[in-house]
This record gives structure tokens, C-alpha cells and sequence, in this order.
């Protein structure tokens, strides 16, 4: 659906004259990205005001998206299990939101910083089959994923002296990228061993 509504747009525009012919395959995967894109953060955002838990979304969103685009990881195969995938970890930061006792917020949230820290040291930057890195990419995804990794620390670290549930939410959003990275590199072996 996504693809169709990408291209007709995109067609349209070749159409009308506003982009070249031989710029529209761009424009289409930039149209796709952007739908897809817009349709998981518009439904995260009603299902975060539709729980009450719109600026603890915020703050996992925050400890996310910014930190996964430069450290990298897994990449679903089409948008719907991409969107499927991000809402199934979103209703997982819920649940341990919701139900997690007061007592333990604390040691979980650390506990997600210091994993989080690890797995992006280890494997980040990390590409995907669906989005491979260039040499160039790599070395500056290495550098600026680092950086981003010691910013998140500090946020993460400073936003508990305020609130404790809140740290956790920026952490629980920093192990998702640290999880895609795990789940990339897992993904990745198990393709160049059924290659090899």
C-alpha cells in the first residue's frame, strides 16, 4: 500500500514536471520512507495519549530514534513488519512502564543504560542487508554513535536526578537501539553462514 501510494505520488510529480523522470525512483523511496515513518510515530503518539504516558513516549522516542539512525541495526524487510516491530517494542516500554514496582525503576533503568552502553560499544555501527553501510558511512557512524552514546549517558544520568521513571525511559529507548544492533549482528551471521 505504502509502495503503491509512493509511487502514484511520485508520478504524479514526474507528471506535472515538479521532479525528472530519472529522479523518481529517489523520490518514491523517500515518499515511502517518510509514510512509513510518520504513520509508526503518529500511532505510538495516540496509543502514548490514549494511555497518559505521552512525555515518558517523548523520552524513550528521544533515547531511540536520534541514537539508532547513526548507530544502526536491524531493518525489517517491509514497512508493515517495520511498523509492527517498533509498535511491539513501544507496548513492551509500556508494560515495563506500567507495571514495573516503584522499587525496582531505579536498578532497571541503570541496568539498561549499562547494557544499552555495551551492545552500541560493541556492535554499533552495525549495518543491515536492507540498509548496508559504505566504508565512509561506517567511519562516520562509528564516530558520531559514540558521541551520541556519551550525550544519551549524561541525559539519561542527569534526568534521574528529577525522576527516576523518567531516566528509565530515555535508557529503556537507548537498549531498543542497543537490541536492533544485537539483532542485526545475529541477523547478519546467520546469513553469511547459510552462504558460506
Amino acid at each position: 500500500m505504502i509502495t503503491r501510494l509512493s509511487q502514484k505520488v511520485s508520478l504524479f510529480f514526474v507528471a506535472n514536471k515538479v521532479i525528472e523522470q530519472e529522479d523518481e525512483q529517489y523520490y518514491r523511496y523517500g515518499l515511502e520512507v517518510l509514510i512509513s515513518t510518520s504513520l509508526s510515530i503518529i500511532s505510538v503518539i495516540i496509543i502514548s495519549i490514549i494511555t497518559n504516558r505521552f512525555f515518558e513516549t517523548l523520552l524513550y522516542l528521544a533515547g531511540f530514534i536520534p541514537l539508532r539512525t547513526v548507530a544502526g541495526g536491524y531493518h525489517a524487510k517491509t514497512h508493515l513488519r517495520c511498523y509492527l516491530v517498533l509498535i511491539f517494542s513501544y507496548l513492551i516500554f509500556l508494560s515495563i512502564i506500567f507495571f514495573l514496582p516503584l522499587a525496582a525503576v531505579m536498578y532497571l533503568g541503570y541496568a539498561a543504560i549499562v547494557l544499552a552502553t555495551v551492545l552500541i560499544l560493541v556492535l554499533a555501527p552495525i549495518d543491515d542487508p536492507n540498509r548496508p553501510f559504505t566504508d565512509d558511512e561506517r567511519q562516520k557512524f562509528k564516530k558520531r554513535s559514540r558521541l551520541a552514546l556519551l550525550v544519551y549517558i549524561a541525559a539519561a544520568v542527569a534526568v534521574s536526578f528529577l525522576s527516576l521513571q523518567l531516566s528509565l525511559c530515555v535508557g529503556l529507548g537507548m537498549l531498543t537501539t542497543g537490541l536492533a544492533l544485537l539483532a542485526s549482528a545475529i541477523k547478519n551471521k546467520i546469513l553469511r553462514s547459510t552462504v558460506s
